[in-house]
Formats: C-alpha cells, structure tokens, sequence
C-alpha cells in the first residue's frame, strides 16, 4: 500500500469515525513499540483504529492484513498510549476499518483482542 492510499484510507477512516459519534483523539500515533492509525473515543471506551486502505481489484484480502505480529505491536501502543495520557481507567477496544477506493467498507468492532 502505498502512503498516499494509506493517508486517504486514515481520512475516510476519520471522517465515517466522527459522523457516527466518535471523537478523534488522535491520528498516527507513534512510539517505539509501533504506531496506531487513529485513536477515537465514544461514551467511555478510547477505540484503536487499524485503517487497511485498498484499491479495488486488489489480490490480498483486508479481513487478514493484520497479523498476529501487527496486533501485538498495536496492543503495546495501545497500552503505552492510555498509561501517557492517563486513560487507565477507560475502557479500550481494538477495530479495524477497511476502505477500498476511498470508501468505508467495512468496521470490525472488537476485531482483536
């Protein structure tokens, strides 16, 4: 995936987050475990957003591009995010958002745990 798509993937991603009651906390986040694309909060549980952003025809499928490798680099990131912006206390989840030709396809709630 190139930046370019990963970038508009994290827009959509944002915008459809924000038009169904989400607050963006925060897009990229990084720290040396690896990086999340978008934090979102609704009612009291921060959301961890992997975006998989494609192009239609593509040969890999979305529903597996986030290895068990991915996930635990994401829950370390998770972890150290809600421990430096003192969020101990709220409840988290982690989803995933597959855009495909710029448009929400997909939300997986809970995707991993």
């Amino acid at each position: 995936m190139t930046r370019a798509i990963g970038n508009l993937g994290e827009d959509v991603a944002s915008e459809y987050l924000a038009s169904i009651g989400y607050l963006i906390l925060q897009h990229q986040f990084h720290s040396r475990f690896g990086e999340i694309d978008i934090v979102a909060k609704k009612n009291d549980t921060v959301a961890f957003v992997e975006v998989k952003a494609y192009k239609a025809g593509s040969q890999t499928s979305p529903y597996y591009a986030v290895s068990r490798s991915k996930q635990d680099k994401i829950k370390k990131t998770a972890r150290y995010y809600l421990m430096t912006k003192g969020l101990r206390d709220e409840g988290a989840r982690f989803d995933v958002i597959i855009v495909e030709n710029g448009v929400v396809k997909d939300h997986l709630e809970g995707a991993f745990i």
